[in-house]
């Protein structure tokens, strides 16, 4: 289990499979509890971006974007874009980001 803070608010970050009992999620944000859940089953290199795609929801709902924080269509593309850049610019320390999961 990690902490990561998110605009100032310290989320707690776990390994579960399955994620949620609705559906076959890779991971999922629980706002309001804090929490973001990645699934512990999936491959070890799609964790780090799963885990971005969840931040970038936690991020959303602290700033009140709650129109945003739910359209997965709006955040899979920007977590995407923005794993991209990180990692093609060197802005990717990924054992830090591993650590998170661990």
């Amino acid at each position: 289990m990690g902490k990561i803070d998110i605009l100032g608010l310290p989320f707690t970050v776990i390994q579960a499979s399955p994620v949620s009992h609705s559906d076959s999620l890779a991971g999922l944000c629980e706002a309001n509890h804090l929490r973001i859940t990645i699934d512990s089953n999936i491959s070890p290199d799609f964790k780090c971006p799963v885990l971005l795609h969840e931040v970038i929801h936690a991020i959303l709902n602290n700033l009140g974007s709650d129109e945003k924080f739910s359209d997965e269509q709006f955040v899979t593309p920007l977590a995407a874009a923005l794993w991209q850049f990180l990692n093609a610019n060197g802005l990717v320390d990924i054992d830090k980001w591993k650590s998170l999961l661990e």
